[in-house]
């Protein structure tokens, strides 16, 4: 089986000594043409992750594992809860500044997770119990105002994940999801009426700003500035976020590489209209707060950090599957200008022969000038670069003729680097198989404290293709287009420049 531009690095143990030898390799062949490269290079296979396919009403136990309620202690120990929050640490939780004290001024002392049914004890197995050490507001928050409505509580000690608990991540992007999105709480059911002892889930879409301003009354005095970026409003025809609700979250839901579906909060419960059929909430916007929130709870809360966290039951997107295949061993290399640089993700090559590897004209052209190194791993082997060679037709800014080699100062060790075949339409044909695509995501670890974002696999994701056309021009440009409509976490999939596509053929 012929393996092309197939770049997928492999997981499996890799045999002692060096990628890269100063002087040919025993049974060294120069090939005279690619016709030569089955046979010059046998085909090996080894396992490796791939992905095969990319691609109000009650809330139930386990379902919103970060979402927690916070509560007042009263005279007869008697527990208020009054405020909701989502864990998005293991010791901190994001929730309203509003909620730094109730009506009589009294500061909230306790928070409660993995319960879904405050009202009875059939949670009670999974719930757990944490007094609360410090409350966090927003140095900016002032009562009197709209704005600034976000907070932490930090716990007297950690929690631990199970089916029950576990924590969310956070919505970086500047503006709210297209999509619906949930909003989650134990407020109440219906404007007047006393919280809900069930844990809520409602679904909501983000409205534009103009939409917003027509919506909600706005208070001159609480709200001088009128809406602002940082806030945003959301309602359905027929339901919304009522008392009770504020600091819990507005949410989306993403999947990983691997299917696991992520809770991403987007917004904070501040406050709305009267809660009844067609009212509006308004929303503090989570990514408006990154920095201040990052630097509170002292860690990054990227998503490449919060997905790489697999301790937890996550639920599962059936779209999205992984499983082990068979592939070559590693082709796929990063290019680097300084034997220092570590991001071997910006712009990628495949090897195609003992000396030399595939990558982008766009690549090796740039300001930084022509690549000095490449590398398997960041911090692996920097074998110098000999010579690059551009395809004398590329012009710079445009995707024709965007193709360049690399020459090599050594050769390959084919017991670690294997190089793979390019697809040669007057050897093998139309390429009319379905291509797959590689991509980048970070090595799972089970904490966050353990995040080692250096650490990275290749998987691979079945695309669908089609010849596509540039500047109107040329039908024979050499281009493909891929396309792939799948609702991944915000950065979960991005190729490096002069990734490649593979196939196979018999």
């Amino acid at each position: 089986m012929l393996f092309a531009f197939n770049f997928v690095l492999s997981l499996a143990a890799l045999v002692d000594g060096q990628t890269f030898l100063d002087s040919p390799p025993k049974g060294f062949v120069e090939g005279k043409s690619f016709k030569e490269c089955p046979t010059r290079f046998k085909f090996k296979e080894q396992t490796f992750y791939s992905i095969t396919a990319v691609g109000g009403e009650r809330a139930h136990q386990g379902e919103f594992q970060h979402m927690a309620v916070i509560g007042w202690t009263r005279a007869n120990n008697m527990i208020e809860w009054l405020c909701g929050g989502s864990l998005i640490t293991w010791q901190f939780l994001l929730t309203a500044a509003h909620c730094a004290s109730d009506l009589e001024n009294i500061a909230p002392d306790t928070v409660r997770l993995g319960d879904t049914d405050l009202g009875s004890t059939d949670d009670d197995g999974f719930a757990v119990e944490v007094p609360i050490d410090r409350f966090i507001k927003h140095p900016s928050y002032r009562a009197s105002r709209k704005y600034y409505d976000i907070a932490l509580v930090k716990l007297v000690k950690r929690v631990w994940p199970s089916d029950a608990v576990c924590i969310a991540c956070v919505w970086r992007e500047a503006g709210a999801p297209t999509v619906v999105m949930d909003a989650i709480g134990f407020g109440a059911l219906g404007f007047g009426e006393k919280n809900s002892p069930t844990l809520q889930k409602v679904k909501l879409s983000a409205y534009s700003a103009e939409e917003c301003v027509r919506r909600i009354p706005i208070s001159r005095r609480e709200s001088p500035d009128g809406l602002r970026a940082d806030q945003f409003c959301a309602g359905s025809p027929t339901m919304d976020t009522c008392s009770g609700d504020s600091g819990g979250p507005i949410q989306t839901e993403r999947s990983d590489l691997f299917g696991n579906l992520f809770p991403l909060i987007v917004g904070v419960v501040s406050y709305g209209t009267p809660c009844m059929e067609g009212s509006t909430g308004v929303y503090t916007r989570v990514s408006s707060y990154v920095d201040w929130i990052e630097a509170e709870v002292n860690q990054s809360l990227s998503y490449d950090v919060c997905t790489s966290v697999n301790v937890c039951d996550r639920k599962a997107d059936s779209s999205v599957t992984a499983t082990y295949h068979t592939a070559t061993p590693r082709n796929r290399f990063g290019l680097l200008w300084h034997e220092s640089d570590t991001d071997i993700h910006e712009c990628g090559a495949v090897l195609i022969d003992y000396q030399f590897l595939l990558t982008s004209a766009e690549c090796v052209t740039s300001r930084r000038g022509e690549p000095r190194f490449v590398a398997d791993t960041a911090g692996g082997e920097r074998v110098p670069v000999k010579d690059v060679f551009v395809h004398p037709r590329f012009k710079p800014g445009k995707p024709a003729n965007d193709i360049a080699l690399i020459q090599l100062s050594k050769y390959a060790n084919l017991e670690k680097a294997f190089p793979a075949c390019p697809w040669n339409i007057n050897l093998d044909g139309v390429w009319s198989k379905e291509p797959s695509f590689a991509a980048s995501i970070p090595e799972m670890s089970h904490y966050v404290e353990y995040h080692d974002d250096s650490k990275r696999v290749l998987t691979l994701s079945p695309l669908h293709g089609e010849r596509c056309f540039t500047d109107g021009s040329d039908a024979h440009n050499g281009l493909y287009c891929i396309n792939r409509n799948v609702s991944l976490v915000p950065g979960s999939c991005k190729a490096s420049k002069a990734y490649h596509f593979y196939s196979s053929s018999l």
